[in-house]
């Protein structure tokens, strides 16, 4: 099995051999490029292969969002219990749980300033059920919002970290 290193490589062969198009996109070899990385997947088309958009092939896909924090085994406690997760691994400075994408804790020293720049969206069957649940577990509700009907609530998790809990989309 090729590695993602490999399947990267063998894309941008395909562009290399195929050089530009009229505007100066490279547009032969896309096709030729979306087949190697199937072959090296061993994946026709899957949805868990590489992602397309609009005619660019993209072979990023978010795997773990990692938080910084100061106590990574407290938080990812708190995480653990929120979404069910199990610990992936642990050491001192750095703790993953299961799950797709994957949530990671590391240490760090300089505790952040001001508002939290990216932020998870959760969902679940009844919002207010689970809101009441994760303030069990430590989190506070920041405030609700319902706009054109769809409602959610911005929390934060034991360090400070906002999140927002919605309910499941139909």
């Amino acid at each position: 099995m090729s590695s993602p290193h490999d399947t990267r490589t063998e894309i941008e062969q395909a562009r290399e051999e195929s050089g530009p198009g009229p505007d100066g996109e490279e547009v032969a070899g896309e096709v030729e490029a979306e087949e190697a990385t199937d072959e090296a997947d061993g994946d026709e088309g899957h949805e868990d292969g590489p992602r397309t958009e609009g005619h660019r092939l993209t072979a990023l896909t978010v795997t773990m969002v990692t938080v910084d924090c100061e106590d990574p085994h407290e938080l990812a406690g708190f995480w653990q219990r929120a979404m069910g997760a199990e610990t992936a691994h642990e050491s001192e400075d750095f703790v993953v749980l299961t799950g797709e994408p994957r949530l990671a804790f590391q240490r760090v020293e300089q505790p952040s300033a001001g508002k939290n720049r990216l932020h998870l969206d959760l969902a679940g069957t009844d919002r207010t059920t689970e809101v009441a649940r994760l303030v069990e577990l430590g989190a506070e509700v920041v405030r609700n919002h319902d706009v054109d009907g769809f409602a959610w609530t911005v929390m934060r998790d034991p360090a400070g970290n906002e999140f927002c809990v919605a309910d499941a989309e139909d």
